[in-house]
């Protein structure tokens, strides 16, 4: 699934006397949101789960504002909350953690874990977030990959895992 990080504030309607949220959104997704997207929250150990109800597509410094409501977000009113707000529907996928492995074969290639070595391994990668790649092809389910920095080893076509424990 993919999703945006986001940071917005309860506020109440003096109209309605409910509590809703309102969040500004980096202009870049405009076109991806509407009414009925998916949030979450999570706020004092509780999850709260969120719909967004408007989309203001005023563009204002390079930001435009989205109201969330929610069943209940009783005694946060006035506090900042983080979001995951979903930009589409859950879709199945391979997913490769995040890491610096990224910085250093630009997303074509890593090393994949096979007895006690590493082998490098072509990939292609999709779609990302902030915490995971989607993966296209080059990895199978289960795998497992090395995903921090191959600053020491890019050069290399394999490598010994014990050449790289932390003892």
């Amino acid at each position: 699934m993919e999703y945006i990080p986001q940071t917005g504030i309860v506020k109440r309607d003096s109209v309605t006397d409910s509590l809703f949220v309102e969040a500004e959104i980096d202009q870049i997704y405009l076109s991806r949101m509407f009414s009925g997207l998916k949030a979450t929250s999570t706020f004092d150990n509780r999850e709260y789960h969120l719909i967004v109800s408007k989309v203001l597509p005023t563009v204002t410094k390079g930001r435009f504002t989205i109201t969330l409501t929610a069943d209940s977000l009783k005694n946060l009113e006035s506090k900042s909350i983080r979001l995951r707000i979903e930009l589409g529907q859950p879709k199945d996928a391979l997913l490769l953690a995040v890491g610096g492995f990224y910085k250093d074969t630009g997303g074509k290639w890593v090393f994949v874990v096979e007895g006690d070595k590493a082998m490098k391994r072509i990939v292609k990668l999709g779609r990302k977030n902030t915490e995971n790649f989607e993966v296209l092809a080059g990895l199978k389910a289960g795998e497992k990959v090395i995903t921090s920095s191959y600053e020491n080893f890019a050069e290399r076509d394999s490598i010994l895992l014990s050449e790289i424990s932390s003892d």
